[in-house]
């Protein structure tokens, strides 16, 4: 359910995926390769788990420390609706990862000013994905859903380096 924010054109949803309610979650690196941009996450409670989200390098993101995201981000669920209704799940448990709607973000990405040889996109319902970790706030906007990943008992090493050898070899 879309939340309207008191922001003017701002609206923000909850969404579930693996990493929706991952309070203790970390963002590990990120690497891009000749298609694609892959961000890691771990929760500091599950180490045997590293979550992979996956981007096609056409689209456009971001990472904020905290404390900037803080001020930048935060406006945007400063809304009418009480925060019991949308920050939580029905198990209590807090969302960490949103759809975010009309903000500066998208605007920029969508109106010409971000890739200025390209036509403004007609999308009217474009939104940014905006998930929060212990440290950084982590802004996607994507023409198609990012890839979700959830890799057990495997080192970060050993994943990227699949990846760079995935790349080596010329094989997707």
């Amino acid at each position: 359910m879309r939340y309207k924010s008191k922001l003017k054109s701002v609206y923000f949803e909850p969404i579930d995926s693996p990493l929706s309610t991952k309070e203790s979650l970390w963002l590990l690196s990120t690497i891009t390769d000749n298609k694609d941009v892959h961000f890691f996450f771990q929760e500091t409670t599950h180490l045997s788990l590293i979550h992979q989200i996956t981007i096609s390098t056409f689209d456009a993101y971001k990472i904020m420390q905290e404390g900037t995201a803080a001020t930048c981000i935060s406006k945007y669920f400063k809304s009418d609706t009480p925060s019991e209704k949308w920050q939580y799940n029905k198990k209590g448990e807090r969302h960490e990862l949103f759809k975010i709607w009309g903000t500066d973000f998208v605007k920029e990405i969508y109106s010409n000013s971000y890739f200025a040889n390209y036509e403004p996109s007609k999308k009217i319902d474009q939104f940014e994905y905006c998930i929060y970790t212990s440290s950084e706030v982590v802004e996607m906007i994507t023409q198609n859903p990012p890839v979700w990943k959830t890799h057990k008992n495997r080192k970060l090493a050993d994943i990227l380096r699949e990846i760079v050898d995935k790349l080596s070899l010329g094989s997707d």
